[in-house]
C-alpha cells in the first residue's frame, strides 16, 4: 500500500523540476513569448542597420562570434552549434537588405567555418562520401576556371561560384553528426 506523495517501494517521489544549469534565455522567458520578442526586436534591428551604415558591421561579426564561441566549447552540443549557423544564414537576408558592408558570401563562409571548427573540436573528422564526392566533383570545373581566367581573375568567380557546394557539402557532414528531437528541430526553425 502506498500513501499520498510515496512511489510502489515506499520512496518519496519528488519530481519537482530544477531549472537545468545551462538554461537559455528563451527556456527562462517560455518558448512562445521569446519567439515574439526576438521577432520583434528584429524589426527595429533592421532599420537601425539600414540607417546606421559601416557600425552595422558589430551585427554579423557578434553573430560569428557566437558561432565560434559555442563551436569551439565541448560542452556545448551539435544540435545547439546548430542555433548560431542557422541564425547567420537567415541574417544574410536581412544584411542583404540593410546593405551592411559584409562580403557578400559571408554567410555562406561563415557558417561553414562554424561547423568545421565544431566537428574538428570534437574529433568528428569523417565526412559523408557522398558529400565527399559532391565536392570533389567541382574540382575539376574549378582547375578549368583557374586555367582560363588565371590565378587572380579566378578568385571572385571561384569564390562565388563554390560558396555554395562548399556550405552545403560542410552541411551535409555537419548535419550527419547531429541527432535531433522534436525540440531542437523547432529550436533551428526559429533560429533561421
Amino acid at each position: 500500500m502506498t500513501t499520498a506523495g510515496t512511489g510502489a517501494l515506499g520512496v518519496v517521489n519528488n519530481t519537482r523540476r530544477r531549472p537545468a544549469t545551462g538554461a537559455t534565455v528563451g527556456s527562462l522567458i517560455g518558448g512562445q513569448t521569446f519567439q515574439l520578442i526576438a521577432f520583434a526586436a528584429h524589426l527595429p534591428l533592421g532599420v537601425a542597420l539600414y540607417n546606421i551604415g559601416s557600425i552595422a558591421l558589430v551585427h554579423p561579426l557578434a553573430v560569428f562570434v557566437w558561432g565560434i564561441k559555442w563551436a569551439t566549447d565541448k560542452r556545448v552540443p551539435l544540435h545547439k552549434v546548430s542555433l548560431p549557423v542557422g541564425y547567420l544564414i537567415g541574417a544574410e537576408v536581412l544584411w542583404r537588405m540593410a546593405n551592411v558592408p559584409v562580403f557578400w558570401e559571408f554567410g555562406k563562409y561563415g557558417t561553414a567555418a562554424i561547423m568545421i571548427i565544431a566537428l574538428l573540436t570534437r574529433c568528428r573528422t569523417s565526412m559523408p562520401a557522398a558529400a565527399a564526392i559532391y565536392f570533389m566533383c567541382l574540382i575539376p570545373s574549378s582547375l578549368l576556371t583557374v586555367a582560363e581566367l588565371g590565378p587572380r581573375g579566378s578568385v571572385a568567380v571561384l569564390s562565388s561560384n563554390m560558396s555554395g557546394p562548399c556550405c552545403l557539402a560542410v552541411s551535409c557532414w555537419f548535419f550527419s553528426r547531429v541527432r535531433f528531437g522534436g525540440a531542437e528541430l523547432k529550436s533551428l526553425f526559429y533560429a533561421v
